[in-house]
């Protein structure tokens, strides 16, 4: 098993974990169960991730994070009653440690398409979830790269 950076949780043959710490954090956003008890919220979130990270369809999802139905079905369910926008401004507006990071625009390598259209996903009334979780795990993992190439 590979410990990977702070923001990356744990990566086993190619898959992404979270981590059980890291899982303390975005757990008082989680809704309440109600009736039935939910299946391992570790295991889903990771599956969410995974999925969203390398952009791959539902039904690709590896048989390690669950039935792809489960996973569709959670991040449709909790994007719908907002969880997962209450979570990243929640997580965002925690605090932590400040730091300056300085990237090179040069370094960058984004497609002007996918900056126009995160752009106007950002600006429009109908904030589409899916795709502003996308920006935001790409600007993290932008973030991590860089800092991880400055060390």
């Amino acid at each position: 098993m590979i410990q990977a950076p702070e923001m990356t949780g744990v990566m086993m043959s190619n898959l992404f974990w979270l981590t059980e710490e890291q899982m303390e954090r975005p757990r008082p956003f989680f809704p309440k169960s109600h009736g039935k008890p939910r299946v391992d919220d570790r295991r889903v979130l990771s599956g969410i991730i995974f999925i969203n990270r390398n952009g791959l369809r539902w039904c690709d999802a590896p048989r390690e994070y669950g039935p792809p139905k489960t996973l569709y079905n959670r991040w449709k369910r909790w994007s719908d009653m907002g969880v997962f926008a209450r979570m990243m401004v929640g997580l965002s507006s925690a605090g932590g440690e400040e730091k300056v990071v300085m990237i090179d625009a040069t370094y960058l390598k984004a497609h002007l398409a996918d900056r126009i259209h995160t752009r106007q996903a950002l600006t429009d009334k109908n904030i589409n979830l899916p795709q502003l979780l996308n920006y935001f795990l790409w600007l993290v993992s932008l973030v991590r790269h860089s800092l991880s190439s400055v060390s």
